[in-house]
């Protein structure tokens, strides 16, 4: 998974500290936070047909933070209608009566499809 900095972020968590990740994000004046984060091939493979998600995080043992996980990006007033991909990538659902096609466009517009059904 790659943390992607995308078109809203500003402010860089870890910015100075080599002993981290550095974080892209968009934080609001009332302190909501997003991030973005890019799937590997095999990752989406693994979401897809297993359907799970984990999440870890840190506490120190300090009172856990409200969080959510997003496909859409909620700093677009539509992202409840539609997902909202960073420059250069989208994806598409097709149905019909007997299938479902999944399109994929990487960051160089290529198409990758998968078929179920």
């Amino acid at each position: 998974m790659d943390i992607l900095k995308f078109e809203e972020c500003n402010v860089t968590y870890a910015k100075d500290q080599p002993e981290y990740l550095q974080l892209p994000a968009h934080r609001t004046d009332d302190g909501v936070v997003t991030s973005c984060w890019r799937l590997s091939l095999w990752e989406r493979l693994q979401i897809l047909f297993a359907g799970v998600v984990f999440l870890q995080v840190l506490t120190f043992n300090n009172p856990l933070q409200p969080l959510k996980m997003l496909a859409n990006n909620p700093l677009h007033a539509d992202s409840e209608k539609r997902s909202r991909f960073p420059k250069g990538a989208g994806s598409r659902t097709y149905k019909d009566r007997d299938r479902i096609t999944l399109c994929y466009q990487d960051k160089n517009w290529r198409e990758i499809l998968f078929q179920l059904g």
